[in-house]
């Protein structure tokens, strides 16, 4: 009783569809188990988590990316073969998210909601999610190039998602992947305390990143006028 109502608060407050029981099917080839009894506590938690991710955003802001659902689910993959946390489907406008991947660290949770809600917001707002954005590269020493797409490279690449500032303009192994991923790293860590404070240490000495962390700020306030610096104090105060 208390997950419905906690279900129904949060489609109130959002205008947004949440599923865990009869999942709608997505664009894409994926695989999941549904949620049963046995972990309503544990998505009740993440449900609390998921809200205070989503109360950071201006609701225009949210409205305007026409997010129409988030599905929570178990055990999600891509094609079967690679377990994702997220597989954000931006053609149906919804956000499928693994409630249990990464449990162990709510800090990196956070973080996936963030970054592939971004993917979405690129795909409405900037014309496509895989946008090769040329602003964006043309912040990148010269001789810096993407490697393989980020699902691949979740599959092999070891703590891809760490923040340790590998070499300037990236704050993590993923965001070489390839520029979407780039993209889409800076705007969660935009949202998440534990990783802005990094991330602005860093960017005071990192020109490139810098560039890169102003940019999707300013994209952001051409988007709502309440991402201001203000904004930005009050979320990490």
């Amino acid at each position: 009783q208390d997950l419905r109502q906690l279900k129904a608060n949060f489609e109130e407050k959002y205008s947004i569809q949440l599923f865990f029981e009869e999942i709608p099917f997505s664009t894409w080839k994926i695989d999941y188990e549904v949620v049963t009894k046995e972990y309503y506590d544990e998505l009740f938690d993440y449900i609390v988590l998921l809200d205070g991710e989503f109360s950071k955003y201006p609701l225009k802001f949210l409205w305007k990316t026409r997010l129409r659902a988030v599905a929570l689910v178990r055990l999600l993959s891509n094609s079967g073969d690679l377990l994702v946390t997220a597989v954000p489907d931006y053609i149906r406008e919804i956000l499928f998210l693994d409630f249990k991947r990464g449990n162990y660290d709510k800090v990196y949770q956070k973080d996936v909601i963030h970054h592939d809600f971004y993917h979405m917001i690129e795909q409405e707002l900037n014309g496509s999610s895989e946008w090769k954005d040329p602003t964006w590269l043309g912040f990148n020493q010269p001789n810096v190039s993407y490697g393989r797409t980020g699902w691949t490279a979740q599959g092999i690449t070891s703590n891809a998602g760490l923040m340790n500032h590998p070499e300037p303009g990236f704050t993590n192994a993923y965001a070489k992947t390839e520029l979407p991923e780039d993209k889409a790293t800076i705007y969660a860590q935009l949202f998440i305390t534990e990783e802005y404070n990094k991330l602005i240490r860093w960017a005071k000495k990192d020109k490139i990143l810098d560039k890169k962390v102003k940019y999707m700020k300013f994209f952001l306030k051409t988007q709502h006028k309440d991402f201001n610096k203000q904004f930005w104090e009050e979320l990490h105060k």
